[in-house]
C-alpha cells in the first residue's frame, strides 16, 4: 500500500502516513494501490487499474469500469444470440414466405457482425460507447418495423438491445474510465 498524498510505501495497518503525516484515505496526488502519480479527479489509476478513493468517495464513480465494460459487453454477447436464433426462426418458420427468410438472413448477418464487433471491443474497447449510443435512432424504428410486421420476436430483441443503449448511457463516466 501507498500513501495517496505522497506516494510513499505505507504498512496496510498504519492509519497515517510515517513520512508525510497524512491519514491512509486522505490525498489525492498518487495511487494507494502502486504508489504513482495520479491527477486530481482522476477515477482510475492509468498505471494499474485501481480506483482512486477520492474519486469513489466523492461518489463519481457508482460502478467499477471493468465491471460496467464486462457487463455492456456480456449484454452484446446475449443480444448476438437473440439475433442469431431470431434470424433461424425467421428462416425456418418462413420458409413459404420471401420477406421472413430474408428478414432472417439479415438477422443473422447482423448477429455475425455484432459478434466480430463484440470481440473487437473486448481487445480494444475504445469506441464502444459511441457505437452503442449511435444505435438509438435505427433501434426505435426498428422496434417499430417489427410491430408493424407483427414480428414480436423481433420486437423483444430490439427492446434488449434498447436495454444495452440505455445501459452505457447510465454507465458512459465508468465505460469512458475504462478506455470505452
Amino acid at each position: 500500500m501507498y500513501c495517496s498524498n505522497c506516494g510513499s510505501e505505507m504498512n496496510s495497518n498504519a492509519a497515517v502516513c510515517v513520512k508525510c503525516g497524512f491519514s491512509k484515505g486522505t490525498g489525492k496526488n498518487y495511487c494507494q494501490n502502486c504508489g504513482k502519480p495520479v491527477i486530481e479527479g482522476q477515477a482510475m489509476c492509468t498505471n494499474c487499474g485501481s480506483y482512486i478513493t477520492s474519486a469513489l468517495n466523492n461518489g463519481t464513480m457508482p460502478v467499477t469500469p471493468n465491471v460496467a465494460l464486462n457487463t455492456v459487453l456480456q449484454k452484446l454477447n446475449t443480444s448476438y444470440t437473440i439475433w442469431l436464433i431470431v434470424g433461424i426462426c425467421q428462416i425456418v418458420f418462413g420458409f413459404w414466405y420471401i420477406t421472413p427468410i430474408f428478414f432472417g438472413i439479415w438477422n443473422i448477418i447482423a448477429a455475425t457482425n455484432r459478434k466480430k464487433l463484440m470481440e473487437q471491443y473486448k481487445k480494444n474497447p475504445a469506441g464502444l460507447v459511441n457505437t452503442v449510443k449511435s444505435w438509438k435512432g435505427s433501434m426505435v424504428v426498428f422496434i417499430i418495423l417489427n410491430a408493424v410486421l407483427g414480428a414480436l420476436i423481433g420486437i423483444a430483441g430490439g427492446i434488449y438491445d434498447y436495454t444495452i443503449i440505455s445501459y452505457v448511457e447510465q454507465h458512459e463516466r465508468e465505460l469512458v474510465a475504462a478506455g470505452a
